[in-house]
């Protein structure tokens, strides 16, 4: 009797181990399928006070209302603190590099 409840508990055992198995690679299988399906990433980007200088670069000094940002000596952005209840707001753009221009009688 207790051969015969020995062998029903080990084909019972494998039974669960293979449907267990089973399982797992279906779950695997599913996600990598999901994965080569799910699109790119969109390519929008948001525009910022971090990253707005980078966007327009004739801009020299750019506000969002509570940060101020400008360009330093060597082009990169230098921005002050934010203060503790601002809402920021867009940004826009407080001072543009002059228009160079090759015309010869504005070189005068």
């Amino acid at each position: 009797m207790r051969q015969e409840s020995r062998a029903v508990s080990a084909r019972r055992l494998r039974h669960l181990l293979g449907r267990a198995g089973f399982v797992t690679l279906a779950s695997v299988v599913t996600t990598l399928g999901v994965a080569e399906q799910s699109p790119p990433p969109p390519n929008n980007t948001e525009t910022h006070v971090q990253n707005y200088g980078d966007l327009e670069t004739a801009c020299l000094r750019w506000t969002d209302q509570c940060r101020t940002c400008s360009r330093s000596g060597s082009g990169d952005p230098v921005c002050s603190n934010i203060g503790i209840s601002c809402q920021p707001a867009a940004v826009q753009c407080l001072e543009r590099k002059p228009e160079e221009s090759g015309s010869p009688d504005k070189m005068k």
